[in-house]
């Protein structure tokens, strides 16, 4: 019997629950703790993207060795408690560490449910189900957010309450009896290409998409003062434009090459950030900020079925927490490196070097043949030949038994 999807959708949620939470309450963070440098303060919000880089990997290979349901239940009920944590602490330091913890746990939960994913869903079922998954972030996305800006404006560590509600998924997650066989036979080493490139484009992808919910709330207040709730509202109806491109992924994806559908979110998110780059008002870094939701909707479900399409079920674990590791290294970098070329020109400079970036990626996209697995129908290592064989050592659908 498989879990059921709404709680592995519902439990893929906590990555943009941890940053899209806290990002309107950045400004009034930065008036409680006025003795450290704006940077610390925006660290907040991509801290917790560290504690995913190192520990999304080993979550992965935990997830292999022992059942991803157990990684999901634990990393959900440590999430929690650092909410309870955050929301106590009173100095800087204590939230900084606390961030980074709780990018852990989030690393094994969304590793988790991908891998479950992967694992009990193929084929069409399984682009519509990834499809899904990032429209339901996004669309977490949107109630965070608004969450968020009001419970900033009560207090400025109100939003780590928002941290609690995944403990209400606890009742109903997943058992260890719902996991899938993972290592039923021996695995071959994989490619070098097959491991490189998922990574390396994720985590630039990241590292410039994430320019937007770490500087946009201080480009928004620069421009026309606008506060945390204003702040919540523009990324919020940008992040529900980004819920439905996520749930056009597998129409796309039956009908455009994988080297198609990264040019076309590639250049979306690089036009959009260059609309933000010579925005005058906060009307025009909303139409940025719509056409860069557009590309970002498709960047995580083509990822993730870039790398279920090859990888064997013995290694969907690994190879999924390796990309979420890559994702969450760009997501930690983009604020130093955005802090660096604002101060050097300024917003407009930031959002036009990244946008030229995203567009540079995106032609390379188009010019590049992208092989995730060898093109022999014969081959043992395509995709077709490790769910056979798996179907066939566990008996179709069943478990293995105890």
């Amino acid at each position: 019997m498989a879990p059921r999807p709404t709680v592995l959708l519902a439990a893929s949620c906590l990555p943009v629950l941890t940053g899209a939470t806290l990002s309107p309450a950045l400004p009034k963070l930065q008036e409680a703790f006025p003795d450290h440098p704006e940077l610390w303060i925006k660290l907040l919000l991509s801290l917790p993207a560290l504690g995913m880089a190192l520990g999304a990997p080993v979550a992965g290979r935990l997830g292999d060795r022992f059942g991803p349901s157990r990684v999901l239940r634990l990393s959900i009920l440590a999430y929690g408690f650092c909410g309870l944590a955050g929301f106590a602490a009173t100095s800087l330091a204590a939230l900084l560490v606390i961030r980074a913890i709780q990018g852990i746990a989030v690393a094994g939960a969304l590793t988790s449910a991908t891998t479950l994913l992967g694992s009990h869903w193929q084929g069409s079922a399984r682009q519509r189900l990834l499809g899904s998954q990032a429209a339901a972030m996004s669309l977490a996305g949107v109630v965070a957010l608004l969450i968020g800006g009001t419970l900033a404006q009560w207090h400025p560590r109100g939003p780590f309450l928002v941290f609690l509600l995944p403990w209400l998924l606890i009742p109903v997650l997943p058992s260890h009896q719902e996991d899938r066989e993972t290592h039923p036979f021996a695995l071959p080493a994989l490619k070098i290409r097959q491991v490189i490139w998922p990574c390396l484009t994720a985590g630039l992808g990241m590292m410039l998409f994430y320019q937007i919910p770490v500087q946009v709330p201080f480009l928004l207040k620069q421009l026309d003062g606008t506060g945390p709730q204003g702040t919540a509202i523009a990324l919020a109806v940008a992040t529900f434009i980004s819920a439905w491109s996520s749930r056009r992924h597998a129409f796309l994806e039956a009908r455009w090459s994988l080297a198609a559908r990264f040019c076309l979110l590639f250049g979306l998110l690089g036009a959009g950030q260059w609309i933000i780059a010579i925005s005058a008002n906060r009307w025009q870094v909303g139409g940025g900020l719509i056409v860069a939701s557009l590309g970002m909707g498709l960047l995580l479900p083509t990822l993730h079925g870039w790398i279920l399409h090859w990888a064997p079920p013995g290694r969907r674990g690994g190879e999924i927490g390796r990309l979420q590791g890559a994702l969450y290294l760009g997501q930690f970098l983009a604020p130093p490196a955005g802090q660096q070329l604002w101060h050097w020109g300024g917003p407009g400079t930031l959002f036009a070097v990244s946008g030229a970036a995203l567009v540079t990626l995106a032609l390379a996209s188009f010019g590049l043949r992208f092989r995730t697995h060898s093109s022999s129908h014969s081959s043992s290592h395509s995709p077709s030949h490790w769910e056979s064989n798996l179907e066939r050592k566990s008996g179709g659908d069943q478990r293995p038994s105890n």
